[in-house]
């Protein structure tokens, strides 16, 4: 079984009549891998369409649940960029987070709440987490696709 890499496709079944996420790597490090997601099959492929962007195990590539699809064409780095993360604790705990293109903390820097909601969450999701939370995705999107008919 190949290994994922950077800049690789992959695809996962949702289950419950939910259809599929597809994801591409955008950087890959030890036990986690930073994360664009998909729901269903988009057209492209491109970061700033993602419904998820998150670092996720890689657990469901080990166990065979994801499926590779192969590399994408064109990728690079620069074109995937690693996002600032937003970090959520009690009171005043809240921060900034930027990390390097090794998944590094580079920088914490205090904001408000409100900022840091709208930032990706810095939490690092297992395999099963993360279909979990497009699942979650996937039934907003169709709950929001019948109010609109």
């Amino acid at each position: 079984m190949r290994r994922p890499k950077e800049g690789d496709v992959f695809e996962v079944e949702l289950g419950e009549g939910l259809g599929k996420a597809v994801g591409v790597i955008a950087r890959k490090k030890g036990p986690g891998h930073l994360i664009y997601a998909y729901l269903g099959e988009p057209r492209a492929l491109r970061p700033e369409d993602a419904t998820f962007v998150g670092v996720v195990g890689v657990q469901g590539f080990n166990n065979g649940s994801w499926t590779l699809r192969g590399p994408l064409p064109g990728f690079t780095r620069e074109g995937w960029p690693v996002p600032p993360f937003g970090r959520i604790g009690e009171g005043r705990n809240v921060w900034k987070v930027t990390l390097d293109d090794s998944l590094n903390t580079l920088d914490e820097e205090q904001v408000s709440k409100e900022e840091a909601e709208k930032l990706t969450s810095d939490d690092v999701y297992g395999a099963g987490a993360a279909v979990i939370v497009w699942r979650q995705l996937a039934r907003q999107t169709e709950q929001r696709r019948r109010s609109a008919a």
